[in-house]
């Protein structure tokens, strides 16, 4: 379905990860002088990296923000449930009429836990030979959207409070002889993390080390992201010592930080509803379709 650049690049990718770099840019640009760009490299900047930023931000936010949801202590898909009696996301009557063309068409029944899992990626193959033109694409756009700005919302924060951090507090000067120690240390903190979390999560299950040990499965999930939010912190407190902030650039900071924890929340809950949007026009399109193309007798 999703061919070529098109809308899915541009919302799922571009527009976060140009975002993101303006966010993370936005301190140099201010504190730095003499600092500037001329048109055509903001243009090359903006779509080069921020399609490039775009991807990582996808790829980091999917442990952050997974789409499944907690049913009786269990890790449960909208795709995986939505036929199901007890959701009501879809009408009743819908949702029969959805299972006898299952029944009809492909010979499967939803009683079997394989079939229900994969039936919603069925509804999708039909649709991409059917070639049926639908709202679909543009939900998982805007989910994904949301999801990567949420993420790089909270990445920001990071930098924002290093930043000011680095403004503030009385850090040793970079010409100090002591100054090449602590940047090794600071970079070994960042890097130690992500080599312990793999040797913690070598001989882990990932089918039920969520329930089992929680903690190690979210560190070993997310230990990219942790790891590079050191970086961040890193590369933060440097550029708050190096190009310390005003009083009110400070400020501006703090205001910052409280408007992105909003919108990260923000964009948390957006990415969700998007996302069973998604799900739920998946399956009303198979419907058309499927009743499109049933025989009239």
């Amino acid at each position: 379905m999703i061919e070529r650049f098109n809308f899915y690049d541009i919302y799922g990718y571009l527009i976060p990860g140009a975002a993101w770099l303006a966010l993370l840019g936005a301190p140099v640009f201010l504190t730095v002088p003499g600092l500037e760009l001329s048109i055509a490299g903001l243009t090359g900047l903006g779509l080069g990296g921020g399609y490039l930023a775009g991807h990582y931000l996808s790829g980091l936010s999917r442990p952050w923000i997974p789409s499944y949801d907690l049913v009786s202590g269990e890790k449960q898909y909208l795709s995986e449930r939505i036929l199901d009696d007890k959701d009501k996301t879809l009408a009743p009557a819908v949702k029969a009429e959805i299972q006898k063309h299952l029944l009809e068409r492909f010979h499967l029944r939803l009683s079997d836990d394989r079939v229900r899992k994969e039936t919603f990626y069925l509804f999708r193959t039909a649709l991409a030979q059917g070639k049926v033109g639908s709202y679909v694409e543009q939900y998982q756009g805007i989910a994904t959207m949301a999801r990567g700005l949420a993420v790089a919302s909270l990445l920001t924060i990071v930098y924002y409070i290093a930043w000011v951090a680095g403004s503030l507090l009385p850090l040793p000067r970079w010409s100090d002889a002591s100054s090449l120690a602590i940047l090794l240390t600071m970079l070994l903190a960042a890097i130690a993390p992500w080599f312990a979390v793999r040797q913690l999560a070598g001989n882990a299950t990932p089918e039920n080390e969520w329930k089992t040990h929680p903690w190690r499965h979210g560190l070993r999930v997310n230990a990219d992201g942790v790891v590079f939010c050191a970086v961040l912190a890193v590369a933060g407190l440097a550029g708050g010592e190096l190009n310390e902030l005003t009083r009110r650039q400070i400020y501006e900071a703090m205001l910052a930080v409280s408007v992105l924890s909003l919108a990260y929340y923000r964009f948390k809950e957006a990415s969700k509803y998007f996302s069973d949007l998604m799900v739920a026009a998946v399956c009303r399109d198979f419907l058309v379709l499927a009743t499109a193309k049933a025989p009239r007798s």
